[in-house]
């Protein structure tokens, strides 16, 4: 082994020394680690790095390869992310990525990289059979996994207020006004929040493929001007089935809000939730769900009810470092009182991208039409003027947003993330539209 080693960095003729070229040193390198001679291999990718950028991503992808074979996955996930993190297209890193978080149990992370690496046109066939073989296995062994978010996010609009006033002009009693009669709408509040969320979900499995998956949550948003804080819990649990190409999941649901420290609203349910895998790069999600809604105090008189849900969701992955993701749902909401009873339709298209320096980008924008049964009393603009009359509401809602984080400031496993949003609703009831942007910095970790 020494003599081999010898010969393949400083191999003499005579007296005149033979230098290796760089791809000699990854070929022989390559050759080495085939026999398990990983000290050698090392030794011998270790004197320099190289000034070819293919050789010395070939060079790095080698270590990484035996650190992996010598079980150290966690300097393989460095030295496999640091390529990426300069080359953030290359299936390969990104597919042995995926194996090293898999030899780790950390299943959200490998199916992630996986389904980005398999999205590749000139993946072998072999290989992406393994691929689709390595999918079923995420899933299978998705058995637990607990997440965590702190963060902050100031609002300009807290309370959701156009602002402004509203008069009156005319009535059809007694008829125009000499002068209107005005009254002043709430102004947008600014606020700090700060928000925090703890999950999980765990599976007790009965097979290969039949599971009882439970999920909780527990999402707290707090600013300065307590009135707005919103406390929110969730539960799910129910029999999970797993196949090679998707899974499906039915459950049973419960929420419990609260609204400025009081009891806000309960709910229990039911919701379907599938996956399926139609290509290596196309995935999609079916979502159905049923809430009974049971409202507290006043709001009950009119408010309780139930809500049905449909939502869709495609995820179609570019190539090894960008994907797209569609979503589209209905809302059918039916409460006591026709004015707050409705209809809700939605759309978004998001793209997201591993980019250059470690820095991951998503953008979304989305709309929302969402008409409601029944009339309201309100001030509206008529042919006569400014009536007290009754309208059904008929609302427009668009919201962009924006994420950026980067993951070579993660500290134990947190990483920071700054979002951004902007939503803006238009409704034929002046008093219920609103704009208000949101930008917030948040950390968060999957375990």
């Amino acid at each position: 082994m020494a003599f081999c080693l010898f010969l393949a960095v400083t191999a003499r003729a005579g007296n005149n020394p033979i230098v290796l070229t760089q791809r000699q040193v990854v070929e022989i390198s390559a050759q080495l680690i085939v026999k398990g001679e990983f000290d050698d291999a090392t030794t011998l990718l270790t004197r320099q790095s190289f000034d070819v950028l293919e050789l010395e991503i070939e060079r790095l992808y080698l270590l990484g390869r035996i650190a992996a074979k010598e079980e150290r996955y966690r300097d393989a996930i460095k030295i496999w992310r640091h390529i990426l993190d300069h080359q953030p297209g290359l299936s390969k890193i990104r597919l042995e990525l995926a194996l090293a978080y898999m030899a780790m149990n950390q299943w959200y992370r490998a199916d992630y990289h996986m389904r980005l690496a398999a999205s590749d046109h000139d993946l072998p066939l072999s290989v992406q059979m393994e691929v689709r073989r390595y999918l079923f296995i995420n899933r299978q062994n998705k058995n637990w996994n607990i997440w965590v978010n702190l963060g902050m996010a100031p609002d300009n609009n807290v309370n959701n207020a156009v602002g402004g006033e509203e008069c009156i002009t005319y009535s059809p009693t007694f008829g125009y006004f000499p002068y209107p009669l005005c009254r002043k709408l709430s102004e947008p509040e600014r606020a700090m929040g700060y928000n925090f969320g703890i999950g999980g979900d765990y599976e007790f499995r009965f097979g290969q493929q039949w599971r009882l998956k439970n999920d909780f949550a527990v999402q707290a948003n707090f600013y300065d001007k307590s009135q707005y804080n919103v406390y929110f819990l969730s539960a799910s649990s129910g029999p999970r089935y797993v196949f090679p190409r998707g899974d499906v999941w039915l459950a049973a649901t419960g929420h419990k809000m609260y609204y400025g420290g009081d009891d806000f609203r309960n709910s229990l349910g039911l919701k379907l939730d599938a996956n399926y895998d139609f290509t290596r790069r196309l995935s999609g999600n079916l979502l159905l769900n049923y809430s009974a809604m049971d409202y507290y105090g006043d709001m009950a008189n009119y408010m309780d009810g139930a809500v049905y849900g449909a939502g869709l969701r495609f995820v179609y992955n570019l190539d090894a470092s960008k994907f797209l993701v569609f979503r589209t749902g209905v809302d059918r909401e039916n409460t006591k009182e026709d004015a707050y009873s409705n209809w809700r339709h939605n759309y978004a298209v998001g793209f997201g991208a591993e980019i250059p320096f470690g820095f991951r980008v998503y953008v979304e924008p989305s709309v929302a039409w969402t008409n409601f049964d029944g009339g309201r009393w309100t001030v509206a603009e008529t042919q006569h003027g400014s009536e007290y009359i009754q309208v059904v509401e008929r609302q427009f809602t668009q919201r962009y947003m924006a994420s950026l984080s980067n993951n070579r400031f993660t500290l134990y496993g947190f990483t920071p993330v700054i979002n951004y949003s902007y939503t803006n609703r238009d409704s034929n009831i002046n008093s219920r539209s609103f704009s208000k942007h949101a930008i917030g910095f948040t950390v968060q970790q999957r375990f």
